[in-house]
């Protein structure tokens, strides 16, 4: 191998390095929250519970997608408590927000919330906006309204 070639071979596999580690980082932390996509009946979402992996530290999260509205909806399931819904978008900005370990992180501004959807750092000061959930057969119904 020349001098020409040994640059070009290195300055590529840096280069992969440098976009590919942070790319492939970035899918496989979206990889881990399942992705639940519907339609909706306008006023509301039905979330089958076969949709909901195991629970870890307490809880399952499912992100679930309406198609008429913008950002995801975020629906908890405790083990030992009512499950939530909660407007997965950032009350400061507006920004969808990432589900993390034990939270919701807003990768705009950096805004941190719990499972609950309660305020742990700004810039945000409002907690997460909840909706309506009920629990009927073997879904969840969560109301649209107000979205």
């Amino acid at each position: 191998m020349d001098r020409r070639d040994f640059i070009q071979t290195t300055a590529s596999g840096a280069l992969a390095t440098i976009v590919g580690v942070p790319l492939l980082t970035a899918l496989t932390g979206c990889s881990n929250v399942p992705m639940f996509k519907t339609s909706g009946d306008g006023s509301s979402a039905h979330v089958p519970l076969s949709a909901f992996d195991k629970p870890v530290n307490g809880h399952s999260v499912l992100l679930v997608q309406v198609d008429h509205i913008k950002h995801p909806i975020a629906v908890v399931r405790f083990t030992d408590e009512p499950p939530l819904a909660l407007y997965a978008v950032c009350t400061h900005k507006h920004c969808s927000l990432d589900v993390e370990l034990d939270g919701f992180s807003c990768p705009c501004h950096g805004s941190t919330f719990t499972m609950h959807g309660q305020v742990v750092n700004g810039p945000a000061k409002q907690r997460l906006q909840m909706l309506p959930i009920k629990e009927q057969g073997d879904h969840y119904i969560v109301s649209l309204d107000g979205l």
